[in-house]
C-alpha cells in the first residue's frame, strides 16, 4: 500500500520540552490520515466512522485509548505491518549551508508520524484541548503505533525556493512530501490487502 502525506511548516529539532510542537504536526497529518481511512480502498472506513459502526479491520488493527484520545494507527506492533518512508524535505538554503541539521529534524518528524507515550501526551495538550470534547480527533488518526515499526527511510534534501505563508523565521520552515509503504512483514489475512493497495 503506498500514499503520501505531506506538510508545510515549522520543523525544529528534535529536544526536550518539544512535544507541543510535534502533537501540532500530528495534527495536520491526522487529517489526512482520517482521509485515507475514509476513501483508500483497502481501508474503505466511508461514513462508518461518523455512524460509529464497525470496520472490518476494527478488530485487526482497532483503536488504542489513551489519554483524552482514542488513537487509530495504521500500522501496529498486532497488524504485522511496517513502513518505509521515502521523504523529500525541502528547507531554507543551499545544499552544505543550511543552518539547521537534518538529523534531530527527522526524530521530531518520526515522533509526529507515530502516537505519543502518556508523558508526551500529558506534555503535549493545550489549554483549549482541555476544554473541548475534541469530536473531530475521535479517533485521532496516525501512521505508527511506535516508530520502530519503520523499516527504511531515505531522505532527499534540497532547496526551499518558496516561502512558506505566516511564518516568522523561515529557517525553521520545511515542505516535505512523505512517499509511505506499508507491507505485511507476517502474512496474515488482514495484511492481503496491503500487498496489493
Amino acid at each position: 500500500m503506498d500514499f503520501r502525506l505531506t506538510y508545510a511548516g515549522r520543523l525544529l529539532a528534535h529536544k526536550r520540552g518539544r512535544s507541543r510542537h510535534i502533537h501540532a504536526i500530528r495534527q495536520a497529518f491526522h487529517e489526512q490520515l482520517k482521509s485515507l481511512w475514509n476513501e483508500h480502498p483497502v481501508l474503505d472506513a466511508g461514513d462508518r466512522l461518523e455512524r460509529n459502526d464497525p470496520h472490518p479491520y476494527d478488530e485487526w488493527l482497532g483503536t488504542i485509548p489513551q489519554g483524552r484520545y482514542n488513537w487509530r494507527p495504521l500500522v501496529t506492533t498486532n497488524s504485522g505491518l511496517v513502513c518505509a518512508l521515502d521523504i523529500l524535505m525541502l528547507r531554507k538554503g543551499a545544499p552544505g549551508r543550511v543552518r539547521t541539521d537534518i538529523d534531530n529534524r527527522l526524530k521530531t518528524l518520526f515522533d509526529a508520524l507515530r502516537m505519543p507515550s502518556s508523558t508526551e501526551l500529558a506534555r503535549s495538550i493545550t489549554c483549549e484541548e482541555k476544554q473541548s470534547s475534541l469530536p473531530e480527533r475521535d479517533p485521532f488518526f496516525v501512521l505508527l503505533q511506535d516508530d520502530k515499526l519503520i523499516t527504511k527511510v531515505t531522505v532527499t534534501s534540497d532547496m526551499l525556493l518558496e516561502p512558506i505563508p505566516d511564518l516568522a523565521r523561515q529557517e525553521d520552515a520545511v515542505r516535505l512530501v512523505i512517499c509511505v509503504n506499508i507491507r505485511p512483514y507476517a502474512i496474515t489475512w488482514g495484511g492481503l490487502g496491503f500487498l496489493a493497495g
